[in-house]
């Protein structure tokens, strides 16, 4: 898998060992970023279930300011720090393992958290929709921040969520982007 644009265009990214983890696919991240489009910038980037980082590196290489990774899995940690070392982008990031509501509820994170403006999600297909999880994103998630979620096509997604609001979905094969916006 490879980096689709931006400084870093074609550097090959290394994945965990196993099937745990299914990175998004490069038709899947290109579209994303088309859809996001130039917002992407100087922005602050939150990747949760981040596997090969490969969405939170994606948005580093296109000139996000900043990323935290999180994945609760040691061995995909340790590939997304070995990813950022060798994109060179190891000091406009920070990875954490541990589960993501492990992350989003910690005391210490409150201050940095409230300034995130793109949070990508991308969870075992298997675990559908997690409300409290998304609530949770949306108190954390800057006004006019958006949720990107990578989910399986016949997961449904409600229109609004708290102050999460259904803007958008699309489907490529078996995974459905939804793209939800604090209002």
């Amino acid at each position: 898998m490879r980096i689709t644009s931006g400084l870093v265009k074609g550097y090959k990214l290394k994945i965990p060992p196993g099937d745990r983890v299914k990175p998004a696919q490069s038709i899947v991240r290109q579209a994303i970023f088309n859809i996001i489009g130039e917002f992407v910038k100087e922005a602050r980037v939150l990747d949760l279930f981040a596997g090969s980082g490969s969405l939170g590196i994606e948005a580093l290489s296109r000139g996000a300011a900043w990323c935290d990774f999180v994945d609760k899995d040691k061995k995909c940690a340790e590939v997304i720090k070995e990813n950022l070392v060798n994109t060179r982008f190891e000091d406009k990031a920070k990875v954490y393992t541990m589960k993501a509501k492990t992350f989003i509820q910690r005391p210490d994170k409150g201050e940095a958290l409230d300034k995130v403006d793109f949070i990508f999600l991308s969870p075992p297909y298997a675990q559908g929709v997690d409300l409290e999880l998304l609530k949770k994103l949306a108190k954390i998630s800057k006004s006019r921040g958006l949720v990107i979620f990578e989910h399986a096509k016949e997961t449904e997604v409600p229109a609004e969520i708290d102050s999460l609001k259904l803007l958008d979905q699309r489907t490529y094969g078996a995974a459905t982007v939804s793209f939800l916006q604090k209002g």
